[in-house]
């Protein structure tokens, strides 16, 4: 639920970018004050943009890769998408294994002159 506390207004909605919610908040935006109501459509047109250029991406990367049943079942986990699912693939055929994952942390520990900082976090 989007909430402007200082004068009280309310849009409900579990999903805030859902079709409900945008158009219940379209119709509510004239209630707001001018610099909050003008910045939410700021960040509402950012959005749209963004959800543009990702679904574009999308489309290239469907037309460059086939799909698989692997892709299919990694989008049913929450926050998984078409990009993230077909990254995920090409990491896991293309990748090194998880075994060989300390092999190359040591590599970059062993070589600051490399300009990696893998693993240091981790």
């Amino acid at each position: 639920m989007l909430q402007q506390s200082r004068h009280n207004i309310q849009v409900p909605g579990v999903d805030l970018f859902g079709v409900a919610a945008r158009l219940e908040l379209g119709t509510r935006l004239p209630e707001w004050p001018e610099h909050s109501r003008e910045s939410v459509e700021q960040e509402l047109a950012t959005l749209d943009f963004l959800e543009t250029q990702i679904e574009s991406a999308e489309q290239r990367l469907e037309a460059i890769m086939k799909v698989s049943v692997e892709a299919d079942v990694l989008k049913t986990l929450p926050c998984v998408g078409k990009i993230l699912s077909m990254v995920l693939i090409l990491h896991r055929h293309s990748g090194p294994d998880l075994a060989d994952r300390s092999i190359l942390l040591d590599n970059a520990r062993r070589n600051p002159a490399s300009g990696s900082r893998v693993g240091a976090e981790i």
